[in-house]
């Protein structure tokens, strides 16, 4: 008896346009570029993370490349990433809305200069 094995297609979620120089904003080119790489991405990923909305720059990037989506009718969806802080998830609600599929990736730093700054040293490796 031949074994019966599921099927599955994998899912493409690019950070190209959010890793830049691992700071807001921090991948080049103007935005007429960005907005060009982003539908490029667009076309083979599933999943495109745009930056941080939380960041004016990264705000208005995201921004410009949503309504670049929605008028060329893509079918990606828009991830964005987000610190655990209220301010931060308030405004990926807010440039996310309106758009078909989305996504607010939330981190937090797990590093030894985050526990310290963030859990005020009260937050161990073994934590």
């Amino acid at each position: 008896m031949e074994k019966e094995t599921a099927q599955f297609e994998p899912v493409i979620y690019d950070t190209t346009l959010r890793e830049g120089l691992q700071t807001p904003g921090g991948i080049g080119g103007n935005l007429a570029e960005r907005i060009y790489a982003a539908n490029l991405i667009a076309r083979f990923a599933d999943w495109v993370e745009l930056g941080m909305p939380a960041n004016n720059v990264d705000y208005k990037i995201i921004e410009a490349v949503k309504g670049s989506f929605i008028e060329n009718e893509r079918e990606a969806g828009i991830a964005v990433l987000c610190r655990n802080k209220e301010f931060d998830i308030d405004r990926a609600e807010e440039v996310l809305q309106g758009y078909h599929t989305t996504l607010a990736h939330l981190f937090i730093g797990t590093s030894q200069e985050h526990r310290n700054h963030r859990f005020k040293g009260g937050w161990t490796k073994e934590d």
